[in-house]
């Protein structure tokens, strides 16, 4: 098992569960260009596209938003 850091490995989770499921997406804030605060969502826009990615959505607005079947973005 390689070593990574703990946003690697929820980088690579991501990735993973986005290609198995298409209805999955995630949202917040920095989740887009930024990739996240530690890099958790890098790569995953030039991957997957703006359609996965809500940007530049508040907590609040994300909550509401998350209706289909959201991944919890990581916690800072």
């Amino acid at each position: 098992m390689p070593t990574m850091t703990y946003a690697q490995a929820l980088n690579d989770a991501l990735k993973i569960e986005m290609q198995r499921d298409p209805n999955i997406y995630v949202a917040g804030e920095d989740v887009g260009v930024y990739g996240g605060i530690f890099g958790v969502t890098a790569g995953l826009l030039d991957q997957f596209g703006s359609s996965v990615l809500r940007l530049d959505c508040s907590i609040s607005s994300a909550r509401k938003e998350c209706a289909i079947r959201p991944l919890p973005r990581a916690l800072s």
